[in-house]
């Protein structure tokens, strides 16, 4: 049984070809721009563009090299400009979170990395048949002064 408010949605995340390109789409339908723009993940061969309009949140997700077969956005765009690629969760504790996916059935595609695009904070994903491909990222502790 998962804990209450242990998952809280922090954004979609869409696989794209072209972050410009899905940026103007983005924009026209009024989002803008949040989250420092444009950063790379090397380790996970993607370039990452944050976009909010209201409380929602979109990643777009572009290869950094769109001939790298080993990206794990290639399957994803196959055929297409665009496509839904992951939920992403905000948790306190991201081993603790993990341990309940699993218990859910969830299989662990990536243990807690890095995550450079957001300012090296835990981040890890699993998979369920399901639910699709899911993101955890690690919350910062907020210190009290």
């Amino acid at each position: 049984m998962m804990k209450d408010n242990m998952f809280q949605v922090d954004h979609i995340g869409v696989a794209v070809k072209s972050i410009e390109i899905a940026k103007l789409q983005y924009e026209a339908l009024g989002y803008h721009v949040i989250r420092n723009g444009t950063s790379s993940d090397e380790n996970q061969r993607i370039r990452a563009l944050f976009l909010q309009s209201g409380d929602q949140i979109v990643e777009l997700l572009e290869p950094i090299d769109k001939t790298d077969e080993k990206c794990p956005l290639k399957p994803y765009l196959s055929g297409m400009t665009f496509r839904m690629y992951h939920t992403c969760y905000r948790v306190k504790d991201i081993h603790e979170a993990l341990s309940v996916l699993k218990q859910q059935r969830y299989a662990i595609v990536c243990e807690p990395v890095s995550g450079p695009v957001f300012d090296n904070r835990l981040i890890a994903f699993a998979f369920h048949a399901r639910m699709g491909l899911v993101e955890l990222v690690e919350m910062q502790e907020v210190l009290h002064v």
